[in-house]
């Protein structure tokens, strides 16, 4: 489980469910994503600042990762954040505090070759799968995985329909990382 890239993934005035993200800090995972899309800047940040109290009380060594917003990132005191393709353009004009991490979405291989250009601190390369929790244009990247894979110099988040079956037929390695939701959700329901 250590591979495993946990997003929690909110709804515009959903709870953060505590007792689901010590289970996930109990697998000491490298990033943990905060994810509410449609949510309000100011939830956004209050969410962020509860999941770093939390890590910090586990005593782990969990990046906390905002989801598409540098400023609710920033203001949060959080270690990073997460930027779609739409979102580069934020990048630019910023300047960003010397430590704080950025990964970006990637689709195909030419956006893999775009970012090995970028100083970041890794990439998400998806959906290799059919997901139900995030509406995309994108087509599957499931052909392609191991390519990517080999052609990203920086660490590789696999992302889109993963569970825990299904990581055992993409490519494995110390850089690579598999993003899941709905199956970490599923795994934690098992155990209550």
């Amino acid at each position: 489980m250590k591979r495993v890239y946990p997003i929690v993934n909110l709804d515009r005035g959903e709870e953060l469910r505590e007792e689901f993200v010590r289970w996930l800090f109990s697998f000491d995972p490298r990033w943990l994503q905060i994810r509410m899309k449609n949510s309000p800047h100011k939830e956004l940040v209050s969410c962020a600042q509860r999941l770093i109290e939390l890590r910090d009380a586990a005593g782990v060594a969990t990046r906390i990762i905002v989801n598409d917003s540098i400023d609710a990132a920033l203001e949060a005191g959080a270690d990073g954040v997460h930027l779609g393709q739409e979102d580069l353009s934020e990048l630019g004009g910023k300047r960003l505090p010397k430590g704080l991490e950025i990964g970006i979405s990637t689709h195909n291989l030419e956006q893999v070759r775009v970012a090995n250009r970028l100083d970041i601190a890794y990439i998400g390369f998806g959906p290799v799968f059919k997901t139900s929790t995030k509406d995309t244009k994108n087509r599957e990247v499931f052909p392609i995985a191991k390519e990517a894979a080999a052609l990203s110099t920086h660490p590789i988040v696999f992302i889109g329909g993963l569970d825990l079956e299904n990581i055992a037929s993409l490519p494995q390695g110390d850089s690579i990382f598999y993003a899941a939701i709905s199956a970490l959700e599923a795994e934690f329901l098992k155990i209550q």
